[in-house]
């Protein structure tokens, strides 16, 4: 569990450690095959040759995902044979936070992860080289939430000021859109106890009473909901966070760059699995891969979001930009040199 009480730049100083570490080292990944060896070249261009998705230089690749449903597009994709359309296979490996995934991922043990975009700029900005594949999600109504008991005496942001939150990771889009709500309020964050735990954990700290406030996904939404009529003191998909960037997939920019048929056959595949992202899709990823009941996966359609089978370079350039104007970056990033370009030959 990390915790902390003041804004810092967690994501991208732990992530430099970890890409300091895997620098020196002269092996590779053993997940999802051999990984091209990371270089030390902290540039964030995109790869721009025009790629074949139907020639990739490898026969499968692995993923760092939630255990949530998030990821169905890549598993209604694994289950339909769309990556198979391209001669790959998707592995994966189950993640409790981006903070995690990013970790498997620069050490080598996966290909591609999920981070909401506050990560990815935090990342970047500390000269972590990452280039985004494609946009994951996008969220709906009361879908990405900071839930309280009732009892709590917390109804708006400004009452977290001196209490303990979770959030999966610290300095991720949750806590950074907290902050940013207690700003725009006219009180200040800088007491909150922010404290990184898997959304898995959530429910036992809150009624517990290890924390006042949880942040929670979908699932985790109804679940609280359910049991224990919890208080939404902040939509982080809603209100004024309507329609926002949340998160995407992304890769070590040098594989990438080795890789581009590859990268052009996992964008294709998603794609094409996002498309085709139903109802019975998303209840098949919550049977099939999460072990949910019939009963309980048909109960948890609600939760199900927007899978965009678009990347929205503008809606994403909204966060470097306001991540400066809140002092967690000194300059801005144009997102445009760090997105690979959906292939247009899928």
């Amino acid at each position: 569990m990390r915790t902390s009480g003041s804004r810092v730049r967690g994501i991208g100083l732990v992530l430099g450690v970890t890409m300091a570490m895997a620098l020196s080292a002269c092996g590779t990944g053993t997940a999802g095959g051999t990984n091209t060896p990371t270089t030390n070249t902290p540039t964030t261009t995109a790869t721009s040759a025009k790629p074949d998705p139907t020639k990739p230089e490898r026969d499968s690749f692995t993923g760092s995902v939630y255990r949530s449903g998030m990821p169905t597009p890549f598993f209604v994709a694994k289950d339909n044979g769309y990556f198979a359309k391209y001669g790959v296979t998707f592995n994966y490996s189950f993640v409790g936070s981006s903070a995690a995934g990013m970790a498997e991922m620069i050490g080598g043990d996966t290909d591609l992860t999920y981070s909401s975009f506050w990560g990815v700029m935090d990342s970047v900005s500390n000269g972590v080289p990452l280039v985004i594949l494609m946009e994951a999600v996008r969220y709906k109504t009361d879908q990405l939430t900071f839930e309280t008991l009732s009892d709590s005496g917390i109804t708006k942001p400004c009452d977290a000021a001196g209490k303990t939150v979770t959030v999966p990771a610290l300095n991720s889009s949750h806590q950074n859109r907290l902050e940013e709500a207690m700003i725009q309020d006219g009180c200040d964050p800088a007491s909150v106890k922010f404290v990184e735990l898997p959304y898995s954990e959530v429910e036992s700290a809150l009624v517990n009473h290890t924390a006042d406030m949880v942040a929670v996904d979908a699932l985790r939404h109804l679940q609280l909901k359910q049991k224990y009529q919890t208080t939404t003191v902040l939509d982080l998909a809603g209100g004024r966070f309507a329609g926002v960037a949340e998160g995407a997939y992304v890769m070590k920019q040098d594989f990438a760059q080795a890789n581009p048929n590859l990268v052009a056959a996992i964008q294709c595949g998603f794609v094409a699995g996002a498309a085709a992202s139903t109802e019975d899709g998303y209840k098949n990823t919550l049977i099939n891969y999460l072990d949910y009941t019939p009963d309980d996966a048909q109960a948890a359609v609600s939760t199900m979001p927007l899978y965009p089978t678009t990347t929205d370079a503008k809606a994403i350039q909204d966060i470097p930009d306001t991540m400066v104007q809140l002092g967690l970056l000194d300059k801005t990033i144009n997102v445009a040199d760090i997105i690979v370009p959906m292939p247009d030959n899928c």
